[in-house]
């Protein structure tokens, strides 16, 4: 099982450009977390740190429950995967990944090809590298590449020989910069189950970073969504998608975007949810934004006096996606316009019955909506009175 690391307190400032401020950050051991955000976010600063490859200004590390804030990068049982492999050319693919083995386990003259095997004791640990390398080769199903140099192999052969190197140093926590982002699409898809399962093979502890949100919440079980140097959110993908706690959140994750409306309130009482009750308080301000995401919005013919919202549109753009459609919309009441996500199977009966020639509505109940107020925090609300057929609750 792979070691808890903990962040506490730490920043990071560059001059005076604040990079990092506050992180506090809880991993637990054998959990697979993102550190998820837009480039210049911090991220890839923070997981420096962490490998002691720059210091921090104030805050701390641990690892497995030790302190490792002044120990070298050499001595911090971690291991990292770069963006670009960093592997040495003129190795085989067998030298590459027993590389940092035979650094930590021969002297430097038992790694001398001709005198070394004149040492005692050298052989027999030779042979015990050789046996990891094989292993580890094939866990990552590259046991066949073993003699090849790196110029001979592809894009996702050259990843799993770095993942390889990083897995034979038995690490209590793995360092990903970004692996999979030199790889076409499909190949990504396929090393991010591959990466999803040697974590659970492994029981391996891993801190990635990627500013690719499919990522994040294909392969984590926690995702922490930084953004101009914070964390904003830090959760499961269901609650990063779902329950967004701030608008930028709820803005990042999702493809397409969500739907923003602005809002205003008509009444001065509003009802939340607090600690599972039910309670009515004062709202401080009268704007607000309501945000939808595109699949729960329905296309309709007519107004349905059911739902939460319903906006007269006009259809502008449609994208046809496979299974799905995309529709890009216009409100007749503000010109914003709306991204629609439905089933492709929907939009032919919706173009066979002629519907799409006439007057079109996009309408969402209740539970497809999210409030934020005017600082873009979460607004917690009991759906069934907040918004319904007599909303106190008003798009605009």
């Amino acid at each position: 099982m792979g070691a808890p690391l903990r962040i506490t307190g730490l920043s990071k400032s560059f001059g005076t450009t604040k990079v990092l401020q506050q992180i506090d950050l809880d991993v637990q051991g054998g959990k697979f977390v993102s550190l998820l955000g837009p480039s210049g976010c911090g991220k890839s600063t923070l997981l420096r740190i962490v490998a002691g490859f720059t210091a921090q200004d104030d805050g701390s590390v641990t690892l497995g429950g030790h302190s490792i804030d002044h120990i070298p990068p050499s001595r911090r049982n971690l291991a990292m995967v770069f963006q670009n492999y960093a592997l040495y050319p003129h190795m085989t693919v067998a030298e590459n990944i027993s590389l940092g083995l035979e650094i930590r386990q021969l002297t430097t003259f038992q790694r001398f090809p001709v005198i070394g095997k004149l040492l005692p004791e050298q052989r027999k640990r030779v042979a015990s590298i050789q046996q990891e390398v094989q292993k580890v080769a094939e866990t990552v199903e590259i046991s066949h590449l073993l003699k090849r140099r790196p110029s001979e192999l592809s894009g996702g052969q050259r990843q799993r020989v770095a993942l390889a190197r990083a897995i034979i140093r038995a690490p209590e926590i793995f360092l990903m910069d970004e692996p999979l982002s030199n790889l076409d699409a499909k190949l990504r898809v396929s090393m991010r189950a591959e990466l999803v399962t040697l974590n659970k093979r492994l029981g391996a502890t891993i801190l990635y970073v990627t500013h690719d949100q499919n990522e994040a919440m294909a392969m984590s079980d926690r995702i922490a969504l930084m953004m101009n140097g914070k964390i904003i959110q830090y959760g499961t993908p269901e609650e990063m998608y779902n329950a967004p706690l701030h608008l930028e959140v709820a803005k990042f994750i999702g493809q397409p975007s969500i739907n923003c409306l602005d809002a205003r309130s008509d009444a001065a009482l509003f009802v939340e949810e607090a600690d599972g009750l039910n309670v009515t308080t004062a709202i401080r301000e009268r704007r607000m934004t309501m945000a939808i995401r595109p699949e729960a919005l329905l296309l309709r013919s007519s107004s349905s006096p059911q739902a939460a919202i319903s906006i007269p549109v006009t259809v502008d753009r449609v994208e046809l996606l496979g299974p799905e459609v995309l529709l890009w919309a216009t409100s007749k009441r503000t010109g914003r316009t709306l991204v629609a996500q439905i089933r492709a199977v929907d939009y032919s009966n919706l173009i066979d019955s002629g519907v799409m020639a006439g007057n079109l509505w996009l309408e969402a109940l209740g539970s497809g909506l999210h409030i934020f107020d005017g600082c873009g925090d979460a607004v917690s609300f009991h759906r069934p009175r907040a918004v319904g057929p007599k909303t106190n609750l008003v798009a605009v």
